[in-house]
């Protein structure tokens, strides 16, 4: 499910103590979303949120688009993965 993608991440920010520059965009505002489906247009479904609870096939791929910022820098990483049923590598 979308929302997996989404709570893998966040984890993983947490477990790296990055959880307060994760999806960060200054201000107080934090990114709701950490990437989309790759196809015909520039961001399409699936999208990886919180809230998106749509499945994810085997073999489909999405692009995380996921950014970092602390009071001075900030990264932007977009990297495609391909989702394969049963896999786990980060």
């Amino acid at each position: 499910m979308c929302s997996e993608i989404y709570r893998t991440a966040t984890g993983k920010a947490e477990e790296c103590n990055m959880s307060a520059a994760f999806m960060n965009f200054g201000k107080g505002q934090r990114g709701r979303l950490i990437g989309h489906g790759v196809g015909l247009e520039l961001n399409e479904p699936p999208i990886p949120s919180v809230y998106d609870h749509s499945t994810v096939d085997d073999g489909h791929i999405i692009a995380l688009d996921m950014h970092m910022m602390d009071e001075k820098t900030v990264v932007k990483l977009e990297d495609m993965i391909l989702v394969r049923e049963g896999v786990t590598r980060y």
